[in-house]
């Protein structure tokens, strides 16, 4: 399940970011979930020509020919990469995309019609396929609650998972119809939100589906919509961790990182307070006691352990 894996916490150091250069480089990307990946290019150029980003400004600057020779002579070093198969070709497409917008926000002029005719072939479609219902389910057996929800949330939106870490509790809401009388026939039925934590049904209404406001408040931000089941599953998460002592708000990660949940219970303390958000985004997520005794905080850890068996 390598898209769990990536979405784990990325430590990178990253204090040789720093500058005015590099300020107008990460103000012209809006996107968070785009940041990112921009910057970690952008760092693993400025490692390669051990330079901070105003060296390689002022340096680009005062003798663009060099800086482009520069350029040029990484892509000639990564196309023998790409001939070992060490690397392949949209690896080095996307830290040049990188390069190029840091000088183009610092008004340094290359030659990118040479530059580009250095870049190897790259494949316009992918090889992945979508994945056939036996291996879903067989992901499905597999995963803990956590992976189950997180499996059926992306199968069935069909987002980026790139765009996961940014998704709060406040972008999901559950969408219902009214069941009628005596009948199956659900058409010219309003169709009205819902956060109720009733999964099948509430007062007559019928769950249709879900709704995730998928980078919420950005310009690129639109809505997608998951399954009944991606629902059920992502409910049964949300309670797991409010049993376990989480204080879930509006602003709370829509999915956090893994946590023990018998240590969430036997320690009277703050588990994850610094990484509890999945990738690079973080959020304080509170564990509080319970006003359990010792004694009834092992009972209920007996009992986790038998029923974690399941998931």
């Amino acid at each position: 399940m390598r898209y769990i894996k990536n979405l784990r916490a990325r430590k990178v150091d990253r204090s040789l970011l720093h500058g005015e250069s590099f300020e107008l480089f990460s103000a012209a990307i809006r996107s968070p979930a785009t940041r990112d990946p921009y910057e970690r290019k952008l760092l693993g150029f400025l490692k390669r020509v051990n330079q901070t980003p105003d060296e390689f400004a002022q340096f680009a600057k005062e003798n663009p020919s060099a800086a482009e020779k520069k350029i040029i002579s990484l892509l000639s070093q990564d196309r023998l990469k790409i001939e070992r198969g060490e690397v392949t070709a949209g690896t080095i497409n996307n830290w040049l995309k990188a390069v190029r917008l840091f000088l183009e926000m610092n008004d340094i002029v290359m030659n990118w019609k040479k530059i580009k005719r250095m870049l190897p072939m790259i494949r316009r479609y992918a090889l992945d396929r979508v994945p056939t219902l036996e291996e879903v389910r067989e992901i499905l057996d597999a995963a803990d609650i956590r992976g189950k929800a997180l499996t059926l949330v992306l199968v069935s939106s069909g987002i980026r998972e790139g765009a996961v870490p940014s998704l709060r509790v406040s972008d999901y809401s559950k969408l219902r119809t009214a069941i009628p009388d005596g009948g199956s026939n659900l058409n010219s039925i309003n169709i009205s939100n819902s956060n109720s934590n009733n999964i099948i049904s509430n007062r007559g209404q019928q769950l249709v589906a879900g709704k995730l406001a998928i980078y919420h408040g950005e310009p690129e931000g639109y809505s997608a919509f998951i399954s009944p089941e991606a629902c059920i599953a992502l409910d049964r998460y949300l309670d797991f961790r409010r049993e376990h002592g989480e204080q879930i708000s509006d602003s709370s990660p829509l999915f956090r990182d893994k946590f023990d949940p018998v240590e969430a219970l036997d320690n009277d303390k703050l588990l994850n307070n610094n990484n509890s958000n999945c990738s690079n985004y973080s959020e304080e997520v509170t564990f509080h006691t319970k006003g359990r005794s010792i004694k009834n905080k092992k009972k209920r850890s007996n009992r986790l352990k038998r029923e974690s068996r399941r998931f």
